[in-house]
């Protein structure tokens, strides 16, 4: 069996099937803090380059983020707390913050 980490790793990448990552994550104590990892700008820009040239659609960018939001295991990069916070939010909960586009995805990635 692979790590909390190696799970919390392909979340934050997106490297994985955003249905088996949910799976596997919850196999694993909800509130375990030892393992936490940093979800940095850099990760968050990769992401989100990735679906301005489409390959990830805005559902999938929006249960990412709502995935991410939700985990006590997964800290924001302090440099750029307040931006990943932002982002997250904004893309987890778009009936209050509005629709997202790829202007919206492309001002965030020039941001971070």
């Amino acid at each position: 069996m692979r790590s909390r980490k190696f799970y919390l790793d392909s979340l934050i990448h997106l490297k994985k099937d955003l249905a088996d990552i949910r799976t596997e994550l919850s196999s694993f104590d909800w509130d375990d803090e030892e393992e936490e990892i940093v979800l940095t700008a850099k990760a968050v820009s990769n992401v989100l380059s990735k679906a301005v040239i489409g390959d990830f659609t805005i559902e999938q960018l929006e249960e990412w983020a709502d995935i991410i939001e939700v985990r006590n295991d997964i800290v924001y990069e302090e440099l750029h707390d307040a931006l990943i916070k932002e982002v997250i939010s904004h893309l987890s909960n778009p009936d209050l913050f509005g629709k997202i586009d790829n202007l919206k995805l492309q001002n965030w990635i020039d941001k971070l």
